[in-house]
Formats: C-alpha cells, structure tokens, sequence
C-alpha cells in the first residue's frame, strides 16, 4: 500500500506531465499556424523554441492529413 506522500508524488507528478504535453502540443498549434501564414521556418523555430526538424515534421504530417 502506498503512503500519502506517494501518492502525492505521484499525483504532481502526472500533472506536470499533463501540463507539458499540453504546452507543447499548444507550440506545435501555433508553430503550424505560423507556417500556414507563410512565415519562414528559421523564425518559427526561433519564436516557438521547436527545432527546425520537428517544424519539417509537423509540415510533413499536415500533408498527409
């Protein structure tokens, strides 16, 4: 059985991970807007802090969506 501060840890724990996830999932949305505007690569990779592999990816994927 776990104690009370486990699972504390635990529950932290999960909710740091559910707010990182969502942070990132919220640059990519964000990242893939500006791409639609045409804004070049080299500066939403700079404003968003995604790298420019990961924003070739995220383009790639929309194509196949």
């Amino acid at each position: 059985m776990k104690t009370m501060a486990q699972i504390d840890a635990w529950y932290d724990a999960e909710i740091n991970n559910a707010k990182v996830e969502g942070e990132q999932r919220q640059k990519q949305e964000i990242a893939l807007n500006l791409l639609r505007e045409n804004v070049p690569i080299e500066i939403v990779s700079r404003t968003t802090g995604l790298t420019i592999d990961r924003l070739q990816q995220l383009q790639a994927s929309q194509v196949k969506d």
